[in-house]
């Protein structure tokens, strides 16, 4: 008697399991090194953004506090967060932050698409200035 109530409990569960997968369940992604996968020191970035019209690094906040023209101030939206940034300013040039607000659209649409919780990136980091990245490396 007590082998088919529970025989009729595991079916009950699997179908249960079957009909309502649980989508948002976590998985695990193995643990990266991302030093190797992101190696670009500053001066690969430094060299990209002079390609994309950066003329020279800002030196320290009190410059940055004169840029107006060229750059775009971002700010929290529906598809990112800027999370309190200790070590950077939230600017980026017209065309970084239009590509930012399409990676957020992606990321976001791809969730929806999976039928996956609604997330947000989280933006850690953006424009540097030379002081930032000095501090950055003591």
């Amino acid at each position: 008697m007590s082998k088919k109530i529970i025989l009729v409990l595991a079916i009950v569960w699997m179908t249960f399991a079957l009909l309502f997968p649980n989508k948002n369940r976590p998985v695990k992604i193995k643990e990266l090194n991302y030093v190797s996968l992101f190696n670009d020191m500053n001066d690969v970035q430094l060299n990209a953004a002079r390609k994309l019209g950066v003329r020279h690094p800002l030196m320290n906040r009190k410059d940055a506090d004169d840029i107006k023209s060229g750059w775009v101030r971002i700010d929290d939206n529906e598809y990112y967060s800027v999370a309190k940034l200790t070590h950077s300013i939230p600017y980026l040039t017209a065309g970084a932050a239009e590509l930012l607000d399409k990676i957020g659209k992606n990321f976001s649409d791809s969730l929806v698409s999976k039928g996956l919780n609604p997330n947000k990136i989280i933006v850690t980091s953006v424009l540097r200035t030379q002081e930032d990245v000095c501090y950055n490396r003591i």
